[in-house]
C-alpha cells in the first residue's frame, strides 16, 4: 500500500502539479462531483488519528491549484459518524476539528478538474491529498 501512494505521488506530480514533495509523505486520492456555478464542500478531512487521538496544531496549504476554479481550505468543525467513508468508530457522534476543502468552478465550466493540497501535523507528518473534481450541470 506505501508502494501505491509514492507511486500516487509521482503521478500526481506527472499530470501537472509543482511544488516540493518531502520524503516520506503520504499520499491519498480523492474523487469529488461539484456543481457548475456553485461553490462546493468536496471533502472533509478530520485532523485526528484513526484511534480519534488529535493530530494537535496542524498547517495546510496548496501544491497543485485546481486549473478551472478556485480551491478555499479552512478549519472547520463536523460531527463523525461510523457510516462515512474514513471510519473512526471512536469519533462516532464526537465533533471533531477537520480541514473542510470547497471548490467553485470558473463561470459557465463544466468539465474535469484536479488538485493537490496537504495537511502537516505538528509531528511534521504531511498527508498529501490528490483530489479530481467532476464539474456537473
Amino acid at each position: 500500500m506505501k508502494a501505491f501512494f509514492r507511486i500516487l505521488g509521482i503521478v500526481a506530480w506527472t499530470y501537472g502539479f509543482s511544488g516540493q514533495a518531502q520524503s516520506g509523505d503520504i499520499f491519498a486520492a480523492r474523487h469529488a462531483v461539484a456543481t457548475a456555478g456553485q461553490r462546493t464542500k468536496i471533502a472533509f478531512i478530520p485532523f485526528v488519528y484513526p484511534n480519534c487521538g488529535s493530530y494537535g496544531d496542524v498547517k495546510f496549504g496548496v501544491y497543485g491549484k485546481p486549473q478551472h476554479g478556485d480551491l478555499f481550505l479552512a478549519e472547520d468543525e463536523e460531527v463523525l459518524s461510523t457510516n462515512q467513508a474514513d471510519l473512526r468508530p471512536r469519533c462516532d457522534g464526537k465533533p471533531i476539528r477537520g480541514l473542510k476543502v470547497e471548490y467553485l468552478p470558473q463561470s459557465g465550466y463544466i468539465g474535469d478538474d484536479k488538485t493537490l493540497y496537504y495537511i502537516e501535523n505538528q509531528s511534521g507528518d504531511t498527508w498529501n491529498y490528490y483530489q479530481t473534481i467532476e464539474v456537473k450541470d
